[in-house]
């Protein structure tokens, strides 16, 4: 293939993965609909399933099959496969090159299905000359796109979604999540890692506030509040939310959220997020699994 009119680093990256894809990459290239799903289902072993995957997806996304290493992609893609194909252990895939021909195989049976051809076919590279030939005179539609408007369906699924949340304010729902989760109790005192003060937990919720919200104090101020005078506040701010305190609470956000019985339809908690929700994450490797002495709350991360 022609490559003079590409610079150096994308000729070298042509072809292959040189990084992770994104999220929305990997929901638009790596989504395995009803069609792909019958093609897999036709493989004997979980291994050949997710290896069958991998390539099919692979091949869309970078245009091509990795014919030295099928198996030399992003172990997020490996898992996002695994998870929609309900493969509890996505480290199964390394079986899948054990035998060599099984990926040869596998790629020319994902040609034929889809309708795949190699850029050195002189039939198809006739065709597509043609095809470019054919609009090389047209010219070039530079007019602005007119607003297509908000189909029904979208206006009905927004207020359907909208009614279905709970109407509380962020102080109601930081109380309540420390009634399951007591993640408040890890906010001590610098001094002596006590907590003797009244009403302390209303400060800290108007803290947290102030801090997610970049607010400031003036809003959440209450003169006839204790808890939530300026001096109270800025006393709490100062010796109570340090970045020793925030952690631990934060362990105890996790620590709870392992115990939701969805958790588990989640793979273990083997995976990383960027919705909020928070995960612990191994070293992200194709040849590396999960090591049950490292993989606990403390080497989790927020997503």
């Amino acid at each position: 293939m022609p490559v003079e009119f590409l610079t150096d680093e994308q000729a070298a990256a042509y072809g292959r993965f040189v990084e992770e894809p994104t999220r929305p990459e990997l929901e638009r290239f790596f989504f395995l609909d009803d069609v792909d799903r019958d093609l897999i289902a036709l493989r004997r072993t979980k291994a050949h399933q997710l290896g069958f995957a991998v390539q099919m997806c692979t091949v869309r996304y970078v245009g091509r099959f990795l014919v030295d290493d099928p198996l030399d992609v992003p172990w997020s893609v490996v898992e996002h496969l695994g998870a929609q194909l309900r493969i509890e252990d996505p480290s199964v895939v390394k079986r899948y090159t054990e035998r060599a021909k099984t990926a040869y195989e596998h790629a020319w049976e994902i040609r034929d299905a889809y309708g795949y051809h190699p850029f050195e076919d002189a039939e198809w590279g006739r065709k597509f000359r043609a095809f470019l030939h054919g609009r090389r005179g047209r010219a070039l539609n530079v007019e602005r796109l007119g607003a297509l408007g908000e189909p029904k369906s979208l206006r009905w699924l927004r207020s359907i979604t909208a009614a279905m949340l709970p109407k509380i304010d962020l102080p109601d729902l930081l109380f309540e999540v420390d009634s399951w989760t007591g993640f408040l109790d890890a906010f001590v005192h610098l001094g002596d890692g006590r907590t003797r003060m009244e009403n302390l937990k209303t400060s800290l919720v108007a803290l947290l506030v102030v801090e997610a919200c970049k607010i400031g104090y003036t809003p959440v101020i209450d003169p006839d509040d204790e808890a939530l005078t300026r001096g109270r506040l800025v006393h709490v701010d100062q010796y109570y939310l340090r970045a020793d305190t925030i952690a631990a609470a934060n362990a105890a956000l996790i620590e709870a959220q392992g115990r939701v019985p969805i958790v588990e339809h989640w793979g273990e908690g083997l995976l990383a997020s960027v919705d909020g929700l928070r995960f612990v994450v191994p070293k992200r490797t194709i040849n590396a699994g999960p090591r049950r002495s490292t993989t606990t709350s403390s080497a989790a991360s927020p997503g």
